[in-house]
């Protein structure tokens, strides 16, 4: 083997391995990052339970803007610990992604949680919000089938369906933020 195939096998193994090492990282700050979630949901849980519902409120931005502002930090910081001087889009959209995912992934677990077993009476105070603020057509639903309907979506498998839709907005936010750090690079 010459000298240049020997080094580009070892250029090829170091950058794999930084790549898991990165991955590895980006996982463990979702983790963080549904901590930091479940600690404000429950705030919000713990202060007014209808701050909970499926409406732009304070609750919401606030689980907005966490998401974009630590996202970016950590994308900061990765950009220093691993010494990352070119831009690649790849790269940051997959720490994002990655970050985003777990973290919404851990919240999905405390929200069956929360609305399972913690306060099951939270799913019927989400019923009774959808009756009386919101022009909804139930479509000929008996109120006892529509609440069994939403405790259904509050059920683990509804939820992980949840999950996997809200990787649409997640992917869309990684991608944002991934482009948002091409700024950092000029």
């Amino acid at each position: 083997m010459t000298k240049l195939m020997l080094f580009c096998d070892f250029a090829t193994f170091v950058y794999e391995n930084i790549m898991k090492k990165i991955q590895y990282d980006s996982c463990l700050e979702g983790v963080r990052l549904g901590w930091i979630l479940i600690f404000l949901t429950s705030l919000f849980y713990i202060y007014d339970t209808f701050s909970l519902l499926p409406e732009m409120n304070l609750y919401s931005l606030m689980v907005m803007g966490t998401l974009l502002i630590y996202s970016l930090y950590v994308l900061m910081k990765f950009y220093t610990k691993y010494h990352i001087v070119q831009y690649n889009f790849k790269i940051y959209f997959s720490i994002s992604f990655l970050l985003l995912a777990m973290a919404l992934f851990l919240l999905r677990i405390y929200i069956i949680i929360l609305y399972n077993v913690i306060d099951p009476n939270l799913i019927d105070e989400y019923v009774s919000y959808l009756n009386d603020n919101r022009d909804f057509d139930f479509k000929g639903f008996v109120s006892r089938d529509w609440l069994d309907l939403v405790q259904r979506h509050f059920s683990f498998f509804g939820q992980m369906q949840s999950y996997v839709f809200s990787l649409i907005p997640c992917t869309l936010y990684a991608a944002i933020i991934s482009l948002l750090m091409k700024l950092k690079h000029k």
